[in-house]
């Protein structure tokens, strides 16, 4: 039953897509929080959450357990929960840290994905909507996010993080529905290594 509302929500939502646009959106701003995250076998997006350095990435981006660089410069890993797919490194502060939302936006609200899609060395933003949990901790948008993105951030218009881009959620392809670190293991996160 609940697969059946989720699909039923997921088509609703989808269709509120083409009205969901990047106007109004400060995209430059956050231009100096998201940067790419490379490792040996991979090229994934960060999010830069504390002024010491701290970056949040997806876990799975650094599976092969090699060193890691943010923009090119060693970074010291400082945390992986292969469970929530959350990975926290710290390296020289590039830009502006971005603000951790309090709580989760609510569902049908507009929200970017922002990323390196494709490993682009262009930052990608993709408008979204917040689609909300759908199971215990995992919590999905619909948007075009792309391979590379993940890493990236999800920002609400406020200009808060709201989540980590992760993955395809499991549903039928071309759907692009994306799955997020939970946004509580995000504020963890922060509130343990950022100071």
């Amino acid at each position: 039953m609940r697969f059946k509302t989720f699909i039923t929500l997921l088509f609703v939502l989808w269709a509120l897509v083409p009205l969901a646009s990047l106007e109004g959106w400060p995209v430059a701003r956050y231009t100096r929080s998201i940067f790419p995250l490379e490792t040996s076998d991979t090229f994934c997006s960060s999010v830069l959450v504390g002024a010491n350095g701290v970056y949040l990435s997806a876990r799975h981006c650094h599976e092969s357990g090699g060193p890691i660089a943010v923009r090119g410069v060693e970074a010291k890993l400082l945390y992986e929960n292969a469970d929530v797919d959350l990975l926290v490194v710290q390296a020289p502060v590039f830009g502006t840290p971005l603000p951790v939302a309090a709580k989760p936006p609510a569902a049908g609200a507009e929200v970017i994905a922002l990323g390196f899609g494709n490993a682009s060395p262009i930052l990608t933003p993709f408008p979204a909507i917040w689609i909300g949990e759908v199971e215990a901790g995992i919590s999905v948008v619909s948007t075009g996010a792309m391979q590379g993105m993940s890493g990236g951030a999800l920002v609400t218009r406020k200009g808060q993080l709201v989540g980590i881009l992760r993955s395809d959620y499991g549903v039928p392809p071309g759907t692009h529905v994306t799955d997020l670190v939970p946004l509580e293991a995000v504020q963890a996160a922060v509130k343990q290594f950022v100071r």
